[in-house]
Order: C-alpha cells, then structure tokens, then sequence
C-alpha cells in the first residue's frame, strides 16, 4: 500500500489565502481571479457563481 503525504502550509500562508474570504470574497470570485475552476476549492464540486 502507497501512503501519501499531506503537505502542511504554514499559518502565514493560510492566513494570506484566507483573506479574501474572509473580506466577503466568494469562492467563484477567488476562482476567477486566479484562472481555475471551482472544483479546485471546493473537493470536487463546481459552484456557479
């Protein structure tokens, strides 16, 4: 059996991607402004903004 390990991000690299959020950006708006789809933060499902 394969094992895989987590990479652990720092707390100041949290906080940073947290901002936007927490300044009342949604999740599509964070997505468009980096180019991916939704999928990539949301486990899979894609949320239409």
């Amino acid at each position: 059996m394969k094992t895989t390990l987590r990479k652990r991000y720092r707390s100041v690299f949290e906080a940073q991607v947290m901002d936007p959020f927490n300044l009342g950006k949604t999740v599509p708006q964070f997505a468009a402004d980096f180019g991916v789809d939704t999928s990539t933060f949301t486990g899979g499902r894609n949320l239409q903004g």
